[in-house]
């Protein structure tokens, strides 16, 4: 029983696993939407859910864990591995990831760039969206 919140004041969009709710604010793009519903998606799907572990796990073996550095908080932490944006690895204890959710934003938002400096990640994520 997934629900969709509009939020009344401004405030950063997120998915809770635990209530199953996407909390978007009004003022919030397309791309932070398909951002949110990625977690959904992965959290909802666990075929897809282990598709993503696999490509993390491929993309980011031997990679240690970092911090994700200036405005991220001293628990948040990634695998950096060749991703355009090191939050593509963040690394959430295998519960989640953020490699559906950040490849759906940028299929959507320019995946001209996806395509040309991670083709091996524009094609994991074509190929799941495509079933």
């Amino acid at each position: 029983n997934s629900q969709i919140v509009l939020k009344n004041k401004r405030g950063r969009a997120y998915y809770s696993p635990s209530e199953q709710i996407v909390y978007l604010d009004k003022a919030d793009d397309e791309k932070t939407a398909i951002h949110e519903f990625g977690h959904w998606l992965e959290d909802h799907n666990s075929d897809v859910h282990q598709k993503i572990l696999d490509f993390y796990d491929r993309r980011t073996v031997g990679e240690s864990l970092e911090w994700l550095g200036s405005g991220y908080g001293a628990n948040e932490k990634t695998r950096r591995d060749k991703f355009i944006n090191p939050y593509m690895g963040k690394d959430y204890g295998r519960a989640a990831t953020e490699i559906l959710s950040m490849g759906l934003e940028m299929f959507y938002g320019d995946p001209v760039k996806l395509a040309q400096d991670d083709p091996d990640y524009f094609d994991f994520i074509f190929d799941l969206v495509r079933g």
